[in-house]
């Protein structure tokens, strides 16, 4: 919008309509120089009362030079709309902080334990007293744990030019936040986990997964995993990890020596290479190509089709292996079992104890309960006492108290867990 040029009041609407800015020609009558003058120009040409700036105006006027005018000067301000936010949430800072640590702890390669050390330190200092085994690539959360807060979405407000037309308020454009199933919103707007598992908070998805599915091997990328639900890992588990969960395990690929503790059933593609030193305890069946030198307790059926060396085994269900040479260490089989061979050319010992005993399988199946539950307690202290770790100089006296407490707890469940699993042996 424009007068035309021999009006001595020239105005013009410039921001898409919200500003309309003023030009006073040279020479203006006395009338035109005062604010009541200009007021009836710009409500001539079209500019909304009710947005007028009178202090401008009255500026405009003062720093008039009747000789030369005076170029632009902005008298009317409308309303710009307010655009629609869409519902979202908001992270508790320390869930954030590691959440951020954990991102850029799954972005680096696995690295042997000096390289590791290195990358860990620059990572996050607050961690220097956590084993590199325990540096987890996840967040892993308990049911009922505090998350954040939602932001609860705005529709925005329209606008208004100097005109007084109305401005529609733009839409937010991003997708509402919906909570899933796995997350619980309470009447305040405070956000909990429903489910344990790991949490997931990318853009406007918060969600706590019960799966936990690794594209990739067990090793100083992911670090030790402890995990409420199950587990899937493409690739294998290496030397001297540990890996525990609640639900099932499958492995893509192998088993070193390592540590596996599984609430549910297990499925390794091809098996486990122990070197006297691995561990596998499996609740419910197992199932696996072959198993060496490793102690193995099933509490289901076992399925291996190649051959079980040099373990030290204890089956609570039947030993389904019709194809599977059993050669070397100790097998304790509660029920009934079936392989290809026992033993092997060459005095290579090996000792069977079959049959069920129904007040030994009871103390077995009770133990293994018991080991279950010790196992449980110092998973989640654990847990607590890396949480309150990564808080560095942070920590409060209440959570340097709790970290003390989480440490105990810790110490005390691995204690009565050694000296029961000593006792059994």
């Amino acid at each position: 919008m424009s007068q035309p040029e021999a009006n001595p009041v020239h105005v013009s609407l410039i921001n898409g309509g919200l500003e309309a800015r003023m030009r006073l020609q040279p020479g203006l009558g006395a009338l035109d120089r005062t604010l009541e003058g200009v007021r009836a120009n710009l409500l001539a040409a079209g500019v909304s009362a009710r947005w007028l700036d009178e202090p401008a105006i009255r500026d405009a006027l003062d720093r008039y030079d009747p000789a030369n005018g005076l170029e632009g000067v902005v008298v009317a301000r409308g309303e710009p709309p307010k655009p629609a936010t869409a519902g979202a949430f908001q992270l508790i800072d320390t869930l954030r902080e590691r959440l951020e640590i954990a991102e850029r702890r799954a972005d680096t390669q696995a690295q042997a334990p000096s390289a590791a050390a290195v990358i860990g330190d620059a990572l996050a200092a607050a961690d220097d007293a956590v084993s590199h085994y325990e540096r987890s690539a996840f967040v892993i959360v308990q049911a009922g744990e505090p998350l954040g807060r939602m932001i609860p979405s705005d529709p925005g407000m329209d606008g208004e030019d100097v005109s007084g037309r109305s401005i529609a308020a733009p839409a937010s454009g991003e997708p509402e936040f919906k909570p899933g199933d796995s997350i619980e919103v309470r009447r305040d707007g405070a956000i909990h986990a429903a489910v344990s598992g790991r949490l997931v908070a990318d853009g406007h998805v918060l969600e706590v997964s019960h799966t936990l599915e690794l594209d990739g091997a067990v090793d100083f990328s992911t670090g030790n995993i402890r995990f409420p639900g199950d587990v899937s890992v493409s690739r294998d588990i290496g030397d001297r990890f540990e890996v525990e969960c609640d639900g099932d395990l499958v492995v893509g690929d192998v088993v070193q020596a390592a540590y596996v503790r599984v609430g549910g059933s297990a499925h390794i593609r091809l098996g486990m290479t122990g070197r006297g030193r691995g561990v596998l305890r499996v609740r419910r069946d197992l199932e696996a190509r072959y198993l060496d030198d490793a102690q193995i307790t099933v509490g289901g059926e076992l399925r291996v089709d190649r051959e079980i060396t040099a373990a030290q085994l204890t089956v609570l269900g039947e030993a389904n292996c019709p194809s599977c040479n059993l050669i070397g260490g100790v097998a304790t089989l509660a029920r009934a079992a079936h392989f290809a061979t026992l033993g092997a050319p060459g005095a290579t010992p090996t000792r069977v104890a079959l049959g069920q005993r129904e007040d030994l399988e009871s103390v077995l199946v009770e133990t293994a309960e018991m080991l279950t539950e010790l196992e449980r307690v110092a998973r989640v202290a654990l847990d607590r006492l890396n949480t309150l770790q990564a808080l560095g100089s942070r920590m409060s006296h209440a959570e340097a108290e709790r970290m003390t407490e989480a440490q105990f707890e810790a110490a005390d469940a691995e204690n009565k867990r050694d000296r029961l699993l000593e006792a059994i042996r």
